[in-house]
């Protein structure tokens, strides 16, 4: 996504905050922005993917919806409050120092004679394990394999590079477990999977032609980034797709650390 594009799909968001959705061609979107189409026609296909289309001609973010949604759920909850509401929308119970606990609701007369029992809490255990330390997981993974995962996900990227969307890594030991379990299997070793994680994670780094064979083989951009366990998971097995490009890449690195062959004199 060049940078008119990146501009246009920022513009289309902020509209699509404003009214709920915006139109899918490019004549309505030139016509909205009092533009001629031609100025948008070469910039749609890039974003047009970033954006749900619907057939009456229009499309939306499903990004800004979840914002909305999420914004909508804080309004109400902090109305219900003024209100003297619960989250399921009764009234509040509520205690005065003299008297009875009563409803918050005006309309009730009669104050509520049930005082609420007191329950004795128990104190907390010490934090961290019975000699305040905290306990250490005991992860699934030999310690020499660990440091090649630990390398990828220091890597791992945490928002989407056209969305940027916040995206997650996941727990680290789900992708430990299933780690270990590729290398016991010999399908491929530690490094090579330390390679297909770098190769997922930070493709724009490596030289066009790896980039080319990586977004060939599974171009992330189109779909949400994944947990570093789900691409090293038995299900889908994106790691997979990088493995044949990451034992090339490991070959051009072994080919220029190798020492220089000496000339056996005759």
């Amino acid at each position: 996504m060049d940078w008119a594009a990146r501009g246009l799909y920022r513009e289309l968001m902020d509209e699509c905050w404003i009214k709920g959705s915006v139109p899918s061609t490019a004549e309505g979107i030139a016509e909205m922005y009092e533009v001629d189409p031609s100025e948008i026609a070469p910039l749609l296909p890039q974003i047009i993917r970033c954006f749900d289309v619907h057939e009456n001609g229009t499309m939306t973010s499903g990004f800004i919806e979840e914002i909305r949604t999420e914004a909508d759920s804080m309004r109400l909850a902090q109305a219900k409050r003024r209100l003297g509401l619960d989250k399921h929308g009764n009234p509040r119970l509520t205690t005065d120092s003299k008297s009875e606990p009563r409803l918050t609701d005006p309309n009730q007369s009669e104050p509520v004679q049930k005082r609420r029992e007191e329950k004795e809490i128990p104190p907390l255990p010490p934090k961290g394990g019975k000699y305040g330390k905290t306990p250490k997981v005991e992860l699934d993974i030999l310690p020499e394999n660990e440091t090649f995962l630990r390398a990828v996900y220091t890597k791992w990227p945490t928002e989407h590079p056209l969305t940027h969307e916040p995206a997650k890594k996941g727990a680290f030991a789900p992708a430990a477990r299933n780690f270990q379990r590729i290398v016991d299997s010999q399908e491929a070793s530690p490094r090579e999977l330390k390679s297909c994680g770098m190769l997922y994670a930070k493709a724009e780094s490596y030289p066009p032609d790896i980039q080319r064979m990586v977004y060939e083989a599974w171009d992330h951009r189109d779909h949400a980034i994944m947990h570093v366990s789900s691409f090293y998971g038995p299900e889908k097995k994106p790691y997979r797709q990088m493995l044949p490009i990451a034992r090339i890449v490991l070959e051009r690195i072994d080919a220029q650390t190798a020492p220089p062959i000496l000339a056996v004199p005759a």
